[in-house]
């Protein structure tokens, strides 16, 4: 039992192995660029199919920008320019990996928890003056909610100023209703902590907070109001204790090497909470979105209770390393946990499905199985030949299911159990994109060619004494005895059924001699026999490389033209090898599959 466990847990290691390494950076140095590097490990696949992502944002922008790191001896890497630094940055990294998932740098909500980087006088160098002199704090309000509702034996009064390093608690000051609580409030590192002793009847109360700098310069106020309520009020109106919102956008226009980028993106989120339910959305479209690439827009939808915590759409699970662990998956992440049982359930998508582009090459013609003829030259029914017809360029749903219980009874027992299951859905992917433009193979095509020629003098053309041989001659002199055979016209096929059709002179290998009249047909030049002097040294020469050449039509159609394509071509060269009595031979058609 312990072996096949262990064996399982080694299978869904490999399902999900890659994993962004990355040593962060939290301090800036004074004007420089800050140099971020990441490597990946666990991946197997080519380099130009994983695409490696810095997010980054000043620390008072709301949305990040985005630039796809450059990958440098084993090493994605990406430098943020000093001019765009403002004394604090945040980012993380995304890792996309085609016909793969999506993995992110911290695992855990990297929209929400990215890297924080700051210069070490970032509060003091930052800080805007009023024309009064104080100084504009960096905060955010934890508890309560700015024109929230809270019963009071659930109130306490908690705000954050880990942005702000030179606070003063000594010289800092509480008030609710402009009475000082300065002396009930706790000072932690980054926040404080305000539990009143007395009780508070029910109404409206204004908080205000009064920072002072280790120097002794003051920070502006900050007032926010809240409201308490009495139990009865809850349950007869389900009250709304509070809610927010916020949208915005960005525009980011950049010209590197002629090469013009314009990025735009729109981001926001809404926030409820009831008595018994906090709700929180967010969203993020992108410009860059593209059906024919993985997803760049993000959107969430989190309910939360106090047992159960359900995220739907765009979420970050984390198992453990053994399964999934920061792999951005679409879907349903449900979570149920109290003092003894943690249960999580996850259905989703790690990497949605592309069909490709129509116009390049999402379907492919493959090689052909060649006809047989007859001994008498008559094509075999049962063996017409077949042209395979392939899909490219695609990638498939990339479903998922898990489940992880754990069951704990003290802090010195846990049982933890995983069970995570991959699985690309094959009929994602249709099997036909329409309109999808085809190139003809050349065993298709090849019977329209031209006869083949050694380009002696180096003009492009065929002239008198360059050809040889006919391409369905396997022996033939240097110099052809065979006339010579420009390109087909065209002029028996159905010209309608093709999207493009040119007629392209391609260059098909060297040659190296000069040619001769092989009188003794012993293959090999002798005295005595003729040849074109190319070089003028009056000599026979054996020593020159000419160009092998020929004339080849490059043709495209549409896929839904394949059919009368094929049934066209085949009518041509039967109405070719029709002799006069009506007996078709095809036995000669060895270039025509």
């Amino acid at each position: 039992m312990i072996k096949q466990i262990l064996f399982i847990s080694f299978v869904l290691s490999t399902l999900v192995s890659q994993t962004i390494i990355h040593d962060p950076i939290y301090i800036l140095q004074p004007e420089e660029s800050l140099d971020i590097e990441a490597s990946i490990i666990g991946y197997l696949g080519a380099q130009s199919d994983a695409t490696v992502t810095l997010f980054y944002k000043s620390y008072s922008q709301e949305t990040f920008f985005n630039s796809r790191m450059t990958y440098i001896n084993g090493k994605y890497k990406f430098s943020i320019p000093a001019s765009f630094i403002k004394g604090a940055i945040e980012y993380y990294i995304i890792l996309e990996i085609k016909n793969g998932g999506v993995y992110a740098f911290p695992t855990n909500d990297p929209v929400d928890n990215p890297i924080l980087v700051k210069s070490k006088d970032y509060n003091n160098s930052s800080k805007d003056m009023s024309s009064m002199g104080v100084l504009i704090p960096k905060y955010e309000i934890l508890s309560p909610a700015p024109n929230g509702y809270v019963l009071f034996e659930e109130l306490f009064i908690s705000l954050s100023f880990f942005k702000m390093d030179d606070i003063d608690d000594q010289s800092t000051r509480v008030y609710i209703n402009n009475i000082d609580y300065t002396d009930q409030t706790k000072f932690k590192s980054n926040h404080l902590i305000l539990i009143p002793d007395q009780s508070f009847p029910v109404g409206e109360y204004e908080v205000k907070v009064a920072f002072k700098s280790e120097v002794g310069l003051a920070y502006q106020p900050i007032f926010w109001k809240f409201n308490i309520i009495s139990g009865k009020s809850v349950e007869n109106n389900k009250i709304t204790l509070s809610q927010n919102g916020d949208i915005s956008g960005n525009y980011n226009n950049t010209s590197s090497d002629n090469l013009l980028l314009q990025v735009g993106q729109m981001s926001g989120d809404y926030n409820l909470d009831l008595n018994w339910l906090k709700f929180k959305s967010r969203f993020l479209f992108s410009s860059l979105e593209d059906m024919n690439q993985q997803t760049k827009n993000r959107m969430s939808f989190n309910f939360k209770t106090e047992y159960f915590n359900i995220k739907i759409g765009d979420s970050y699970p984390s198992f453990s390393e053994y399964s999934i662990n920061g792999n951005r998956m679409r879907g349903m992440n449900i979570n149920y946990k109290n003092d003894t049982f943690d249960f999580s359930f996850l259905s989703g998508s790690l990497a949605r499905d592309t069909q490709g582009l129509a116009s390049d090459e999402a379907m492919l013609l493959l090689e052909n199985q060649s006809p047989i003829f007859q001994g008498s030259g008559v094509l075999d029914q049962e063996n017409l030949g077949i042209i395979n017809v392939s899909r490219n360029n695609y990638t498939f749903d990339q479903g998922l299911v898990g489940i992880k219980l754990s069951y704990k009874t003290s802090e010195k027992f846990r049982l933890k159990f995983e069970l995570l299951k991959i699985k690309d859905k094959i009929q994602s992917v249709d099997q036909i994109v329409d309109n999808s433009i085809l190139f003809l193979p050349e065993t298709m095509v090849q019977h329209l060619y031209s006869d083949i020629f050694v380009d002696y003098n180096g003009n492009e053309l065929f002239d008198e004494n360059e050809y040889i041989g006919n391409m369905n001659q396997t022996d033939h002199d240097v110099v052809g005895s065979t006339s010579w055979d420009e390109a087909d016209d065209l002029s028996n096929i159905i010209l309608d059924n093709f999207l493009t059709h040119t007629l392209n002179l391609v260059n098909v290998g060297t040659f190296n001699e000069e040619p001769y009249e092989d009188i003794n047909s012993d293959g090999t030049w002798n005295d005595g026999e003729s040849f074109v002097d190319i070089d003028l040294d009056g000599e026979w020469s054996n020593d020159n490389t000419y160009n092998v050449l020929q004339e080849q039509w490059i043709i495209s159609i549409y896929h839904e033209k394949l059919q009368s394509v094929i049934s066209d071509f085949n009518n041509n060269e039967e109405l070719l090898h029709t002799d006069e009595n009506g007996l078709i031979d095809m036995s000669d058609c060895t270039y025509n599959n």
